[in-house]
């Protein structure tokens, strides 16, 4: 904190105050005729600029020491959040996003969502990715608190999501520039051999054919994606314009790691469009 006092040209008599403080705190100015007997002056509550110049009345007795402490900021104030994945779906978000929090406040995590600690990942500034498992609760929680560098806190705030299966299937039509429609499919990249069948290429296949889970006998404890039934990629080009089925592929260790460990496996989401989608929908419906 730096505290500037002088008079203003022109006899006005009013002080000129240059403070530069931390963003977001409250300012209190005192005054006092000697270094014993302090007065309160006049309380600011700063904005985020860092640096303020005001124009304020003196005190009715002229002083001769002015001083300035920080005190604490505006209330901190964490709001429930609530989001809605997919299982399987890797959902990043900020919790900041609808709390009252200046800047550098942190965000502090309470309790995590009761899942591998593979699937979540938590950073101090609110970001936070969470990838459920396709078998488990229909909800996934967990909790967070604001906190300042002075120490005040908020109250334990509670983030929510929500899992449907939906998301993976029931997608959302989007409207490109040839005013053609599309889909967003989340998908697994796996190893594929070609039609050819002389070399292996990573396929997208949609993630709505797997599930991510452990079973009994797995030996490690990480989740791994599973298939109960063949699984198909999408068709290339080459595929669609030749009547060609891509080849499927079957769950190589059903008993225990399955197609491999969530963190091994790529994913990404690849635009289809509407006719191809509904019919790689049609031959490969969902899992019962």
């Amino acid at each position: 904190m730096r505290l500037g006092i002088s008079v203003l040209p022109g006899g006005l008599g009013d002080l000129e105050l240059n403070y530069s403080y931390k963003p977001y705190t409250k300012l209190k100015v005192e005054y006092a005729d000697d270094l014993g007997h302090w007065e309160p002056y006049r309380d600011f509550d700063l904005g985020g600029y860092g640096m303020e110049t005001g124009s304020v009345p003196p005190p009715a007795l002229v002083a001769g020491y002015f001083r300035a402490r920080e005190v604490s900021g505006p209330p901190l104030s964490g709001r429930p959040d609530f989001y809605t994945s997919g299982p399987g779906l890797t959902l990043r978000a900020n919790v900041l996003a609808n709390d009252v929090a200046p800047p550098g406040t942190r965000v502090v995590l309470d309790s995590e969502p009761a899942v591998h600690a593979d699937l979540f990942t938590w950073s101090g500034n609110g970001n936070f990715s969470l990838t459920a498992p396709i078998t488990g609760p229909a909800q996934l929680k967990f909790t967070y608190h604001l906190e300042r560098d002075d120490g005040t806190r908020s109250e334990i705030v509670t983030a929510i999501v929500s899992l449907t299966f939906t998301e993976l299937t029931q997608l959302v039509l989007e409207s490109g520039a040839d005013g053609k429609g599309s889909y967003r499919v989340p998908c697994l990249y796996l190893p594929t051999v070609t039609p050819l069948g002389n070399r292996f290429v990573l396929r997208a296949f949609p993630v709505y054919q797997f599930r991510l889970a452990n079973r009994a006998s797995d030996t490690c404890m990480e989740p791994h994606w599973h298939a109960d039934l063949p699984v198909f990629p999408l068709p290339s080009l080459f595929e669609i314009v030749l009547g060609v089925n891509p080849s499927s592929r079957v769950d190589p260790d059903h008993d225990a790691c399955g197609f491999g460990r969530s963190k091994e496996i790529p994913t990404g989401i690849v635009t289809v469009p509407v006719a191809y989608w509904d019919a790689f929908r049609q031959s490969h419906p969902p899992p019962p």
